[in-house]
């Protein structure tokens, strides 16, 4: 049962497409660290490429942003997936 708890609050602060941090773990981190720097990326009209190539594209392009996003953080960073089409550091 403790295993199910612990998988069920993973999938509560996890984007499943991404598996980055989404919004709920932001609001976590916010309430644990009195200092944080924010950095924004909008990934501008992605939904023309949703539109031009279909969604399955569009989702392995997000998956593959991600993935880049994530080797180039440093251990101490966390990239958190709004899911508004912005992702943040």
């Amino acid at each position: 049962m403790e295993l199910y708890l612990k998988e069920k609050l993973y999938d509560y602060y996890k984007d499943p497409l991404t598996n980055l941090d989404n919004r709920f773990a932001l609001m976590e981190y916010l309430k644990l660290n009195s200092r944080v720097n924010v950095f924004v990326i909008n990934l501008d009209n992605f939904a023309s490429i949703n539109n031009a190539y279909g969604y399955l594209t569009g989702d392995e392009i997000l998956c593959e942003v991600a993935n880049y996003l994530n080797l180039m953080k440093k251990k101490i960073s966390s990239f958190l997936d709004l899911m508004v089409m912005s992702l943040c550091l």
